[in-house]
C-alpha cells in the first residue's frame, strides 16, 4: 500500500505592520513601529494577538504596557475581553482594577448627592489605607455622638484606646499625605477635640474643612453600611493595586531580565556547591577502603594507566576487589578525561597502585573542582533544557526562574555529589536534556542524550520505562495516516539507540579479539546480581520489611531479582501506560499550547523512577535522587491552567522527605550541617507556601514527628539487642510516605485528576491560534 501526504497551507490573517514589527523584533531587537504606533488600539491588539500566537513575550509585554495606557470608561469592557481571548495576565489585571476604580467613583458620587462625603485618594496603597482608616473614625464618632435632642458631654478620654489607635496610624502615612491635608490627619484631630451636638448643630468636626464632614446619621439608618462599603473599596483597592503594580513589576522585570537573572542563578548555584564542599566527604580518614571519594579517584588512576581493554579485567595492576570500575564506558572515559587533567596539576594523586588512599589538600581541591566543572559543563545547562522542555507558553518567566533554581539549587543532590562526593550531576543533566528533549517532540535527540544517560550511569534504567512509552507516544501520535509510519519512526529510534550504544562500547565490541567476552564483561561489571538486595538501610519497601519477613528465606536466591524486577513492573505500569491512552496521544498530535502529554510524561518519570526505589534489586539509599529529581518536574508540567495552589508546598514536603531518608547516611559522612540547612529550607519553604488546611496540619505534624526522630537519633541509645532501630525507624517512616506518594500520583493518572484532554480541549477550542488553523 502507497501511503500519500497531502500538503498543508494555512494563511494566517496578520496585517502588513504587524508582520513588519515581528520580523524588526526577532531580527534587530528592537521595535520603532509601536512607538510610532503607541495610540493606535487597532495596531496594538493585532500585534498582542500575533505575539501571542507565536509567544514572543517581550512583544506581548510591551503591546500590553502600551495598551494599559490606553484604557478608559468606554473600552474597558472591549479590552478585558481581547486581553483575555489572549492570555494577557497584566492587562486583565489593570482592566479589572480599573473597573473597580470607575464602580467606587461611581458609588462616591452617589453618596455625594445624599449629602454624605468621603476623602480618599487610590494614587498609592498607604493613601487607600489612611482614607479607609478615616472612614472606620467617621463610622465611630457616628457612634459615639447619636443624634439627640440632649445628652450628657463627653469627654475625649471617653474612648481613649481609639484615639491612640488613630495617632499610631498617622504617624507612618503622614510622609506620604502630606502634613496636614490628609483626610486621615483631620479627623484624628477632629476625633481627639469632638463633643456631643444637638440636632440642629453643625457638624460634628472641621478641622479638616467642608470636604471632611459628615453629616450626622439619619435616624433608622445603618450608620455602618455606606463606611464599611467604603472602607472594604479602600483595601480592595489597595490589595489589588498593590498585585498589579508588585506582581507586574516583577513579572515584567523577570521578562527584560531573565537572562541576567539566570546567569545570577548559576552562580548562586556555583556559590552553594562551594560552599558544600568546605565540609567532610564519604570515607575521609577511614582506610583500608575510604569512600566513594577514593573510588572515584581510582577511577581516574587505572583508566589514565591501563588501556581501555583492561578497564574492567581483573589483574595485578586492576584489583577488581578494591573499587574496581563498575560503571558504564561513559563514566570510564569521564574519569579518563579528569584523570589526564589531574596528571597534569597533582601526578602524585594518579600514581597506579601507589596513590591508594591520597588524600592530600592538592587532591581534595582537585577532585571536588572535577564535580564543580562537571555541573557547570552539563547539568546546569541540562536542567535549563528541561524547563524550556516542560515550561508551557504561557508560563510567566519569574515561574521558568523559580524552576531552573529550584533545579540547580536541590538540596538532595547538591549534598550528594559536593558532600559524600559523586558524578550523578552528570547523569542528571543527560536525562533531564533528554526529558525536555520528549516533552518538545525532539524524540531522535531525547533518545541520545537519554542513552548517554544510561551509558554514564546504570541506575538511569529508573527513567527508562517512561522514556520508553514517552518516545514511543510521540512515534505513535505524529504518524495518524497509519501505523506503518509510526513503526518507521520506531525502528529509527532503535537505530540511533544502537548506533550511540555501540560508540560507546567501541573498544569493547569492535576492538576486542573476543567481543562477546568483552562485552559480557562489562556488563557483568554494571550489574552485579551476586551482591545483596539493598545497601545498608535504604527506605524502600524491602528494606522496611526486613523486619517481619525477609524476602531471601522466602525464594531462592535466584529468584529474587525476578520477584523484584516483576514487583517494580507492576507498580509503573499503570501510570507509564497512561501516556499511551488516546486523550494525550490527540494532545500531542494537535500540539497542545497547553503542553499536551508534558504531565503524563513527567508523571511516568516520577512514578518509575519511585517503583524502581521501592522494589528494585540492589537498591542505595542514594537512589531516591532519582525520584526526587523527576519531582521537580511536576508542577512545572501541568502549566498555569491546572496547577494547583499547593503543588510548591507538596513539591517541598517531598523533598524533605527525600532528605530525611538519607539522615543515617549524612551521620556517617559527618554531612549534619549542610543537612540541616537543606532541611531547614525545605521546611521554610513548604511552610511558606499555600496549601489547604488538612494538608497543612498534616504537614506540620510530620514536622514535628521528623524533629522528634532526630533527637531520639542522636541522643537516645537504641536497645542493645536492636542496634539499628532508631535508623529503621526513619527509613520505614519514610518508606511509607513515599508508598503514599507513589499511590497518589497513580490514581491521579489513573482517574484522569490532572488529565490534559479536557483542559487542553477547551484551551485549544478557545485559543485564536487553533481557530485560524
Amino acid at each position: 500500500m502507497r501511503e500519500t501526504f497531502e500538503p498543508e497551507i494555512v494563511i494566517e490573517d496578520i496585517s502588513y505592520d504587524t508582520f513588519y514589527s515581528l520580523l524588526e523584533f526577532l531580527y534587530t531587537g528592537k521595535l520603532h513601529l509601536i512607538q510610532a504606533q503607541q495610540s493606535d488600539v487597532c495596531f496594538l491588539m493585532g500585534l498582542l494577538r500575533a505575539a501571542d500566537q507565536f509567544c514572543v513575550d517581550c512583544v506581548k509585554q510591551m503591546c500590553e504596557k502600551h495598551l494599559s495606557g490606553l484604557v478608559d470608561a468606554e473600552n474597558v469592557e472591549g479590552f478585558l475581553l481581547e486581553a483575555e481571548r489572549f492570555q494577557a495576565t497584566q492587562l486583565v489585571l489593570h482592566c479589572e482594577w480599573f473597573k473597580r476604580q470607575q464602580e467606587y467613583e461611581g458609588r462616591e458620587k452617589l453618596q455625594m448627592k445624599k449629602g454624605i462625603t468621603y476623602s480618599s485618594s487610590l494614587s498609592s496603597s498607604p493613601m487607600s489605607l489612611a482614607a479607609a482608616t478615616s472612614s472606620v473614625a467617621a463610622a465611630a464618632a457616628f457612634l459615639a455622638f447619636p443624634a439627640s435632642s440632649g445628652g450628657a458631654s463627653a469627654s475625649s478620654s471617653s474612648f481613649g484606646p481609639s484615639v491612640e489607635l488613630l495617632r499610631g496610624f498617622q504617624e507612618p502615612y503622614d510622609l506620604a499625605m502630606g502634613p496636614t491635608t490628609s483626610a486621615h490627619t483631620a479627623v484624628s484631630e477632629a476625633f481627639i477635640s469632638a463633643e456631643p451636638a444637638d440636632d440642629q448643630a453643625e457638624p460634628l468636626w472641621s478641622p479638616g474643612g467642608p470636604d471632611h464632614c459628615p453629616t450626622p446619621r439619619p435616624a433608622g439608618e445603618d450608620p455602618w453600611a455606606s463606611v464599611t462599603e467604603d472602607f472594604e473599596h479602600n483595601l480592595d483597592m489597595m490589595i489589588l493595586g498593590g498585585m498589579v503594580d508588585n506582581g507586574s513589576r516583577w513579572s515584567s522585570f523577570c521578562e527584560q531580565h531573565e537572562a541576567k537573572l539566570t546567569l545570577l542563578a548559576a552562580a548562586a548555584a556555583m556559590g552553594v556547591r562551594c560552599a558544600t564542599t568546605i565540609f567532610p566527604y564519604s570515607g575521609e580518614g577511614k582506610p583500608p577502603m575510604f569512600g566513594d571519594f577514593e573510588a572515584q579517584r581510582h577511577w581516574m588512576e587505572v583508566t589514565t594507566a591501563l588501556p581501555a581493554l583492561q578497564w574492567y579485567e581483573h589483574s595485578a595492576d586492576n584489583n577488581l576487589l578494591y573499587w574496581g570500575l563498575d560503571y558504564p564506558p561513559l563514566t570510564a572515559y569521564h574519569s579518563w578525561i579528569f584523570g589526564k587533567l589531574g596528571h597534569s596539576f597533582v601526578p602524585e594523586c594518579f600514581q597506579l597502585l601507589s596513590s591508594r588512599g591520597h588524600e592530600s589538600q592538592q587532591c581534595r581541591l582537585f577532585m571536588r573542582s572535577s564535580v564543580l566543572a562537571s555541573d557547570l559543563l552539563v547539568y546546569l545547562p541540562g536542567a535549563l533544557c528541561a524547563v524550556w522542555g516542560f515550561a508551557s507558553p504561557k508560563e510567566a518567566a519569574s515561574v521558568r526562574l523559580l524552576a531552573v533554581v529550584l533545579l540547580w539549587l536541590l538540596p538532595p543532590l547538591v549534598i550528594i555529589d559536593h558532600g559524600h562526593f559523586q558524578f550523578n550531576g552528570v547523569c542528571f543533566g543527560l536525562c533531564l536534556a533528554a526529558a525536555g528533549c520528549v516533552a518538545r517532540g525532539r524524540t531522535l535527540l531525547a533518545s541520545v542524550l537519554f542513552t548517554s544517560g544510561l551509558l554514564f550511569k546504570q541506575i538511569a534504567l529508573y527513567y527508562a520505562p517512561a522514556f520508553f512509552v514517552g518516545i514511543l507516544a510521540h512515534c505513535v501520535a505524529r504518524s495518524p495516516q497509519g501505523w506503518l509510519r509510526a513503526l518507521g519512526r520506531v525502528a529509527v529510534t532503535g537505530v540511533v539507540v544502537l548506533a550511540t550504544v555501540l560508540a560507546a562500547f567501541w573498544p569493547w565490541a569492535v576492538l576486542s579479539g573476543s567481543p562477546v567476552a568483552s562485552v559480557g564483561q562489562v556488563l557483568h561489571r554494571m550489574f552485579p546480581f551476586g551482591r545483596g538486595l539493598y545497601e545498608d538501610k535504604v527506605a524502600n519497601f524491602w528494606c522496611s520489611i526486613s523486619v517481619v519477613v525477609k524476602l531471601h528465606r522466602l525464594l531462592p536466591a535466584h529468584r529474587v531479582p525476578l520477584a523484584c524486577a516483576v514487583a517494580t513492573l507492576l507498580a509503573l505500569a499503570p501510570a507509564c501506560g497512561c501516556c499511551l491512552r488516546p486523550s494525550e496521544l490527540k494532545a500531542l498530535s494537535d500540539r497542545s499550547p497547553v503542553g499536551g502529554g508534558a504531565f503524563a510524561f513527567a508523571a511516568a518519570l516520577f512514578v518509575s523512577s519511585m517503583s524502581f526505589f521501592l522494589f528494585a534489586f540492589q537498591v542505595h539509599e542514594k537512589s531516591v535522587l532519582f525520584p526526587c529529581v523527576a519531582s521537580c518536574l511536576l508542577p512545572l508540567a501541568l502549566g498555569p491552567e491546572r496547577r494547583p495552589s499547593w503543588a510548591a508546598a507538596a513539591l517541598c514536603h517531598f523533598l524533605l522527605a527525600c532528605l530525611f531518608s538519607m539522615y543515617p547516611l549524612m551521620v556517617k559522612d559527618g554531612l549534619e550541617v549542610p543537612y540541616g540547612v537543606g532541611c531547614t529550607l525545605c521546611a521554610l519553604l513548604c511552610e511558606a507556601s499555600s496549601a489547604p488546611g488538612v494538608l497543612r496540619l498534616f504537614y506540620r505534624l510530620s514536622f514535628v514527628f521528623g524533629v522528634v526522630l532526630h533527637l531520639v537519633h542522636a541522643f537516645l541509645p537504641p536497645p542493645g539487642r536492636y542496634p539499628d532501630a532508631w535508623t529503621l525507624l526513619i527509613t520505614g517512616s519514610c518508606c511509607a510516605y513515599f508508598l503514599s506518594c507513589l499511590v497518589a500520583v497513580t490514581a491521579a493518572q489513573l482517574r484522569g485528576v490532572f488529565d490534559g484532554s479536557g483542559v487542553v480541549a477547551t484551551a485549544a477550542a478557545s485559543d485564536p491560534r487553533h481557530k485560524q488553523e
